[in-house]
């Protein structure tokens, strides 16, 4: 990989790009990048428009960077680069952290710790569902449709597991939804909708 400084206004953002940066993370890219350097560079095409990289782009202009390193990754077909770009900004969410560690670096590194995202007053005081959700009354009628329904979306495999402990149900990637409280499944397989006992 050969890596070469490349005038800002010479590179386009993609229109295509799927990932949504919000300010706040582009904010913490420009500080990074203030701090440390340029750990990564941005990969552009034949074209000069950026496969991955966007938000560091975008941290370069609120710095005011006349030029940044960029990696050329003219090889790539069309297909090639859609698929790395959707590859770049989802694999690494599919994996968790060891919040032990997190949490022993984040003490270590004491006022960088503002740059890394993380948030060691969450850390120390997490989430913790199982008690929001104990001693919630369980909701039955008559009617044959849902009270409520409520879509819920998980980061990671992990969120997924804890939630089905949490409501005491099996999930499987085949689970499109579930009752709560459970209900049976009739003999067709399909799900049972509240009804009176």
């Amino acid at each position: 990989m050969q890596i070469e400084m490349m005038l800002l206004e010479e590179i386009k953002p993609s229109e295509h790009n799927p990932k949504v940066h919000n300010p706040e993370q582009i904010e913490l890219v420009k500080k990074s990048i203030e701090t440390f350097g340029w750990a990564q560079p941005i990969a552009v095409d034949v074209n000069n428009e950026i496969i991955i990289g966007h938000a560091r782009y975008a941290a370069a202009k609120l710095i005011g960077e006349a030029e940044v390193p960029v990696v050329h990754m003219d090889h790539l077909t069309d297909k090639q680069i859609k698929a790395l770009r959707l590859a770049d900004n989802k694999l690494n969410q599919i994996t968790g952290f060891d919040f032990e560690l997190v949490m022993s670096d984040l003490e270590d590194i004491g006022e960088l710790a503002d740059l890394t995202g993380f948030n060691l007053e969450e850390l120390k005081n997490p989430f913790e569902p199982e008690k929001e959700v104990k001693g919630l009354p369980d909701f039955d009628q008559e009617a044959l449709n849902a009270y409520q329904t409520i879509v819920v979306r998980f980061d990671t495999p992990e969120d997924v597991s804890d939630f089905a402990k949490i409501i005491n149900q099996t999930i499987t990637p085949n689970t499109k939804y579930l009752w709560h409280p459970k209900k049976d499944q009739d003999q067709m397989g399909r799900d049972l909708a509240y009804v009176s006992e």
